[in-house]
């Protein structure tokens, strides 16, 4: 899932009534927060990686 489907699953909520519109963030925003949890999660695995062969 991207970020533009994340966000439209979000407004999908907010007109099921199951969020506010202003707790929608935007879709640069969800990129931001994707792109994030990548990077942290490749340098996890290469940490994992590396202390595997030790």
């Amino acid at each position: 899932m991207n970020a533009q489907q994340m966000h439209e699953e979000l407004l999908q909520r907010v007109h099921q009534g199951e969020l506010c519109e202003e707790d929608v963030p935007e879709v640069s925003t969800i990129q931001n927060w994707i792109s994030g949890f990548s990077r942290r999660w490749k340098e996890a695995m290469a940490l994992r990686s590396v202390l595997c062969f030790l």
